[in-house]
């Protein structure tokens, strides 16, 4: 954590904030279309919140096998990279805000630091479920996809949490200048 803490500058937060909507306006958007010009992002696993093991065995066999293999690459390359990324850049930001916000007792908050390495822990648990079921497609196991969808339904909860905490931070910081 103190790496995280020596490393929260303002110019890497914003870097980071950029390369976050980077990703999410123009990278994940273009690869669903490397399986089908018409295939919908929200068709993705990662995209939903909680899905049933007979829909993600529906999904990959309409995939089929290009759009498996893209799918399985895209997820392999940039999806975990992207996790790794945008867990220290909320670290980042969460430490530049609490320092803003308690200053004389940011001690006693740090703990919060560990949230956003928690929702992409959570990511990444379910991209490697994601990715196992790919692998192992056309044979598939419902224990695999359950847990996979409680990596997933916890990455969105955890994010979910994540999203309150900064912009509850950020309009206390906001407020209290």
């Amino acid at each position: 954590m103190f790496w995280v803490e020596r490393n929260a500058k303002p110019n890497r937060i914003i870097i980071g904030i950029i390369w976050i909507v980077f990703v999410n306006a123009v990278i994940f958007p273009y690869f669903p279309n490397r399986i089908d010009a018409d295939f919908p992002l929200q068709k993705i696993l990662d995209t939903r919140v909680g899905f049933m093991p007979a829909e993600a065995k529906q999904l990959f066999t309409v995939l089929g096998e290009k759009g498996r293999e893209a799918y399985f690459l895209t997820s392999v390359l940039v999806d975990n990279l992207y996790a790794l990324t945008y867990g220290f850049i909320y670290a980042f930001l969460l430490v530049f805000l609490l320092k803003k916000v308690y200053p004389y007792n940011y001690n006693s908050k740090r703990h919060w630091i560990g949230l956003p390495f928690m929702v992409a822990g959570f990511d990444l648990l379910e991209n490697v479920g994601i990715q196992t079921a790919l692998l192992m497609y056309p044979k598939s196991n419902d224990w695999l996809l359950l847990v996979t969808v409680f990596f997933n339904v916890m990455k969105w909860f955890s994010g979910f949490v994540l999203l309150i905490s900064v912009l509850s931070l950020f309009v206390k910081w906001i407020f209290k200048k």
